[in-house]
């Protein structure tokens, strides 16, 4: 038999077969509904056997907008899938013109989310159809193949808690065989791969009459920051990992192909498949290219990877290029409401050489946003790896496991899952709110191991006759009504370093540290959480901290930019220059004991086999803004915070101007610790800004807060550009990279009306998806 790929061939758009195609057998099932669209039907073929099947499900091509599911054993040898006891399933899908006349955005998620449900609906058959569940491959020509891979590359989009036991099935693959597969439809990224390439633009509704194609993709290039996260979204490039099944890929080019070439047929091209397999080979994902002019392999054909692989045991994944290793472990620091004052992000009044140390070794993003800018939202968030409107936390009060996190993984309790032994040393979860199962090892670091919030401090850990200096204001407080926001309370100690948590808390980790480095050589890796209390308020520290930051030198914030409404009146600036002293002096303390943990990774030599990762939960204001102290509003200062990750065979002392999300976190860490892609995670892995900190990354970020129980406001930071929406209805737009105060509000200068609209756009959607409508 020739090899599939030479005949393969195309034309308007549509995948045709052969002139002697397979034998086409009756389908046991025909037309069978699974939507209520006369285009969601398929045909399932039934293979004669007593224990339940393999599957092969074909997705037909075409564009997205013509073939048939009739087209199946133009492409498969159907009778011999089912004479060797293999089912068949063969879709048909609602057409991207159909979409788009029912106003459907993207009209390409009509078809690949087809495609999804009939093999959730198949799967939810098999007891019926005597189907093994689990060994399902799928395979197709064209957009078919581009729809089999996506499935293939996507993580599961079962949804556990529904009532529709068909939404309930996983789509996950066991293997995938394609014919011609689009890897990618961002317009940018395949015209860098091939600059003839002309396919794509009719998927997100760039379409004129068809007849010019080339400006019909450059409509499509022009428009593409507007549509670009739906282009990620549906491009299968963008959700390889590394727990992804072994695929098959095949394609026409007769010559070898490589970047920047112009072949014949650009829409079909091995390219396509290159580009993926570079993406997938340090993952270790196991994937076959072959086309006539490189072929590969011992597979002649679709039929002939199916059969090997449904029917045979799972392969074991390749190893990634490099020596062979254990998991590495995760060192995971949060330090509490502390911003940007850092050397490392460029302030150098403040002295914290052991933030430096770790940023030498790391890769300091610079624009890494929290998805909440208050503590139990913000960590709940990044932990689960849902966003608050997921989450359903808005505030301080009540559990972490929330009840819509109620059957959710979070991201401790997923290592402790998958062998790692995890250890909680100090807040981690919100003081009170810790969730047990996440833990072996759960420890608060307070003398008696019971609870102690921090305003509590002074009188719990008997300090008060220590207290050698104070100070304070806050909006509540009658003898200085002045500043919004949290206002600030300062303490400096003469003696009694040894009661105080972070301390204690430090000097337990570098034990645990040297225990973990014993587990290392037994093959059990670890993931230790250390949450430091400071900066947090109360500002409490030994006296000598506070000495390094004398009042006098403390400066006062600049002036300007939109005041925060809320405001009494601004903070003396006698009182401006105690509360920043206080602050920072608890930012130094809490550098001395993060160099306590490192000195312990030094000793142990865990650097080369530890991720360790180093964050805040949110920004921090220091009087701004007519003298707001505090967090919980939209601004740069509040959302953004200091995030440094330190990972082994990664960039090292380089930062990234990348837009970042603290949900990325939960993906990284799975992705670097090669374990399965946490399921329903939003976030995405920041792996490859790890390798090379300046690697495209076109993703937006997005901060809410709430009002009452409920997200009022919401933050979008892209590129360049902020749009906030704040609760009280105002709306700003900054553009950051010549205004990085957030100063000057553009949002009713009709100058920039083109970047409100794509702005506001971004905003629209993700309130779409994330609190109602469609």
């Amino acid at each position: 038999m020739r090899t599939l790929s030479t005949t393969l061939l195309v034309a308007a758009g549509v995948l045709l077969a052969p002139a002697a195609a397979f034998a086409q057998p009756i389908p046991t099932e025909a037309n069978v509904r699974y939507g209520k669209h006369e285009r969601q039907v398929l045909d399932f073929y039934r293979a004669k056997a007593d224990a339940p099947t393999p599957v092969a499900f074909f997705i037909h091509g075409g564009g997205w907008g013509a073939g048939s599911k009739d087209n199946v054993s133009k492409l498969l040898d159907t009778q011999r899938l089912l004479d060797n006891g293999v089912s068949v399933v063969a879709i048909n899908y609602r057409y991207v013109h159909q979409a788009k006349a029912a106003g459907v955005d993207p009209p390409v998620k009509w078809p690949l989310e087809d495609a999804a449900w009939a093999l959730q609906f198949v799967r939810s058959k098999a007891k019926d159809w005597n189907l093994d569940k689990e060994r399902v491959g799928a395979c197709g020509g064209s957009a078919g193949a581009g729809s089999s891979l996506w499935l293939a590359l996507h993580d599961d989009m079962a949804d556990p808690e529904s009532a529709d036991t068909v939404a309930r099935e996983s789509t996950r693959l066991w293997c995938a065989a394609v014919v011609g597969a689009q890897t990618s439809l961002d317009p940018k990224q395949v015209r860098e791969w091939m600059p003839s390439a002309v396919y794509g633009g009719h998927a997100f509704g760039f379409r004129t009459d068809g007849k010019d194609k080339a400006a019909e993709y450059q409509k499509f290039l022009d428009g593409r920051e507007v549509v670009l996260k739906h282009v990620r979204e549906y491009s299968p490039i963008e959700h390889a990992s590394k727990d992804d099944p072994p695929l098959w890929l095949s394609y026409s080019d007769t010559a070898e192909v490589k970047k920047g070439d112009r072949p014949a047929d650009p829409t079909h091209s091995a390219l396509y498949g290159l580009m993926l397999r570079e993406k997938l080979a340090p993952l270790g994902v196991e994937m076959t290219l072959t086309y006539p002019g490189k072929p590969d392999g011992d597979f002649k054909s679709a039929t002939d990877y199916l059969l090997a692989s449904l029917k045979a045991p799972r392969p074991r994944p390749a190893s990634p290029p490099g020596p062979a290793s254990r998991p590495p472990n995760v060192l995971f620091v949060i330090a509490d409401d502390m911003n940007k004052r850092l050397p490392c992000f460029g302030d150098r009044q403040v002295r914290a050489p052991n933030v430096e140390r770790l940023a030498a070794r790391a890769v300091r993003f610079d624009r890494a946003y929290c998805q909440y800018p208050v503590c139990s939202p913000s960590r709940v968030s990044f932990l689960s790896g849902r966003r608050p409107e997921r989450t359903g936390m808005y505030g301080n009060e009540g559990p972490s496991r929330t009840p819509p996190l109620r059957d959710v993984v979070f991201l401790p309790e997923h290592f402790r899952k998958n062998g790692y032994r995890t250890v909680r040393l100090g807040k981690v979860f919100h003081i009170g709110r810790e969730v047990p199962e996440c833990w072996d090892l759960s420890e608060e670091g307070t003398p008696d191991g019971k609870l102690i919030y921090q305003p509590a401090e002074p009188d719990r850990l008997d300090l008060r006759k220590l207290i050698v200096a104070e100070h304070g204001f806050s909006p509540a407080a009658k003898a200085k009504p002045f500043g919004g926001g949290e206002g600030a309370q300062s303490y400096a100690l003469s003696g009694g370093a040894d009661r105080l948590i972070d301390v204690r808390n430090a000097a337990r980790a570098a034990e645990l540290l040297k225990d973990g480095a014993a587990r290392n050589a037994r093959g059990e890796p670890f993931f230790l959480a250390l949450g430091f209390r400071r900066p947090h308020l109360p500002h409490l520290a030994p006296r000598e901290y506070f000495d390094r930051y004398p009042a006098e030198a403390m400066p006062l914030p600049p002036r300007g930019g939109p005041a925060i409404p809320g405001i009494n009146k601004p903070v003396p600036d006698e009182d401006h220059r105690e509360a920043l002293r206080g602050y920072l002096a608890c930012v130094s303390f809490m550098d001395e004991q993060l160099g306590k943990v490192f000195d312990a990774l030094d000793q142990h030599k865990l650097w080369d086999s530890t991720v360790v990762v180093f964050i805040s939960d949110h920004g921090y204001l220091l009087g701004s803004r007519g003298g707001w102290w505090g967090k919980n509003v939209l601004y740069d200062e509040s959302a953004s915070t200091a995030m440094l990750v330190a990972a082994p065979g990664k960039a090292k002392g380089v930062g990234s101007q990348r837009v970042v999300e603290f949900l990325d976190l939960y993906p990284t860490l799975a992705d670097l610790c090669g374990l399965p892609a946490p399921a329903g995670a939003e976030g995405r892995s920041i792996a490859p800004l790890l390798a090379k900190p300046d690697s495209p990354w076109d993703h937006p970020a997005y901060t809410v807060i709430a009002t009452g129980g409920k997200p009022t406001g919401l933050g979008v930071t892209a590129g360049r550009w902020r749009y906030l929406q704040h609760p009280d209805g105002r709306k700003e737009l900054f553009d950051v990279e010549s205004d990085p105060r957030e100063w000057k509000d553009l949002a009713a200068d009709p100058g920039y009306a083109a970047e409100l609209a794509r702005m506001e756009k971004l905003a629209d959607d993700y309130k779409r998806k994330y609190r109602g409508g469609k």
